[in-house]
């Protein structure tokens, strides 16, 4: 189980994830954004999303794609 400040830091590098989804991010800076290492912050974000950052991301690509209008 997480602490309430582990949660609120990897949800901070989450909120940073969804401004930036199209760009790629590296995990250091993720990690930099939760304050946490990046062994640490994996380890976390793994826990609360049940993903890497990089599923994350990959999944967020696809969900934020527009449909292509029917001909």
């Amino acid at each position: 189980m997480l602490a309430k400040g582990e949660v609120r830091r990897v949800l901070e590098a989450v909120q940073t994830l969804r401004m930036h989804y199209q760009q790629p991010i590296k995990v250091e800076e993720l990690a930099a954004a939760a304050a946490m290492s990046p062994p640490s912050f994996y380890q976390h974000f793994n826990a609360m999303t049940s993903m890497t950052p990089l599923q994350y991301q990959k999944q967020m690509r696809s969900c934020m794609r527009v449909p292509l209008s029917p001909r």
